[in-house]
């Protein structure tokens, strides 16, 4: 559960910070990449779970997974498909 908790608050953060900085990045095409995005996390995160690579608290977590993966893992994915973009478009040319 606290995974969940800490996770909500930085994707919260970082889609206020997109929302603000980058409104036009939630599209069509922006929305499919995440897509794809979350259906590899969901394969790899499996593969290094199963393969005994990262091992979870169970504590910590829900326990509600996909595959193998924790819910609470496809928080990154959402997370790095905004603030990555945000971030390339800040710090890119001012032309």
């Amino acid at each position: 559960m606290r995974y969940l908790i800490l996770n909500s608050i930085i994707v919260l953060i970082v889609f206020l910070i997109t929302w603000f900085y980058n409104k036009d990045l939630f599209n069509k095409k922006w929305f499919l990449a995440t897509l794809v995005l979350l259906v590899m996390t969901a394969i790899f995160d499996s593969l290094i779970v199963g393969n005994e690579i990262v091992a979870y608290n169970d504590d910590s977590y829900l326990n509600l997974f996909i595959g193998m993966a924790p819910i609470e893992d496809f928080a990154y994915t959402i997370a790095g498909m905004m603030i990555i973009p945000t971030v390339w478009k800040y710090l890119g040319s001012k032309e």
